[in-house]
C-alpha cells in the first residue's frame, strides 16, 4: 500500500448563481468517499481530501468550513472547495512552471478548505526554490 499517495476525489458543480453546499450534498459526497474506500484503499490508500470545484459558491467560508468538518465526521478526510477563477490561476501557473506541479506539496494544498490561487502558487514556488524539481 502506498502511504504517501495524496488521492485527491473531486465533483465539479454548474450552478448559475453560485453552488450551495449543503448537508445532502456533503451526504453525497461521503458516499463517494465510501465506495473508493471499499474499493481502492488496500491497493492505493485512502484519499486525502475531496474537493468541490464550482463556477461560484453560494455559502459563506464559515458554512463551508461547517460543511467540512461535516464530512471530516462522516469519514475522516477534509471537504476543500476551489471555485474557477481559482482554478484557472493555478493552472496558468503550472504553464509557466510545469517541473513544479509534479514538486508541489498537493497534501498541504488540500489541508486548506478554501483553496486559493495563491496557496497553489506559493506551494509551487516553495518547491521550485527547495529545488524539489528535475
Amino acid at each position: 500500500m502506498l502511504t504517501d499517495s495524496a488521492y485527491i476525489l473531486f465533483d465539479a458543480k454548474a450552478a448559475g448563481v453560485g453552488f450551495d453546499c449543503d448537508l445532502d450534498v456533503v451526504r453525497q459526497f461521503a458516499s463517494y468517499v465510501i465506495d473508493f474506500h471499499e474499493r481502492y484503499a488496500n491497493l492505493h490508500g485512502r484519499a486525502h481530501a475531496f474537493l468541490c470545484v464550482a463556477g461560484s459558491f453560494a455559502n459563506p467560508p464559515e458554512k463551508l468550513n461547517e460543511r467540512s468538518a461535516q464530512l471530516y465526521a462522516e469519514v475522516g478526510i477534509q471537504l476543500a472547495f476551489l471555485d474557477a477563477n481559482n482554478l484557472a490561476d493555478a493552472v496558468d501557473h503550472f504553464s509557466s512552471a510545469p517541473p513544479n506541479r509534479q514538486a508541489t506539496d498537493w497534501k498541504l494544498v488540500f489541508s486548506r478548505v478554501i483553496i486559493l490561487a495563491k496557496d497553489v502558487i506559493a506551494a509551487s514556488r516553495a518547491a521550485g526554490r527547495d529545488r524539489l524539481t528535475r
